[in-house]
């Protein structure tokens, strides 16, 4: 799946695109979006899509939890969240605004060094 900007860092114009297209290599399924060969995505292939076409942003509220199985998904259209203004509107993706200031950034936990974590005694 590749983004048009993706695309003309390969070294596609918008010609090579509409005709790749009109050929069946590339299949629309956002504006701007493509997937490669075939049109079936997969889940989380829909929800890369959804990120995609929405620019500077990420998956969000239940697509988000979806995504990690915390909840089974039901269908409905994915969540982004960008963290600009102007939340742009795609068919098919719900889209809603991150008021921080900034991109939203994810702080991965630490990891304990060996000789400070509790051997298990089990």
């Amino acid at each position: 799946m590749l983004s048009l900007n993706e695309l003309k860092e390969c070294g596609f114009s918008r010609r090579q695109v509409g005709l790749s297209v009109e050929a069946g290599w590339l299949h629309p399924i956002h504006r701007g979006v493509y997937v490669v060969g075939h049109p079936a995505v997969c889940l989380e292939g829909r929800f890369l899509a959804a990120v995609k076409a929405s620019g500077d942003a990420f998956l969000s509220h239940y697509a988000a939890a979806a995504l990690w199985k915390f909840v089974h998904w039901d269908g409905r259209h994915p969540e982004v969240t960008v963290p600009r203004m102007g939340v742009p509107r795609r068919n098919g993706i719900r889209g809603s605004l991150h008021f921080s200031g900034g991109p939203a950034r994810c702080h991965a936990p630490q990891r304990e060094s060996g000789h400070r974590t509790r051997p298990d005694t089990r």
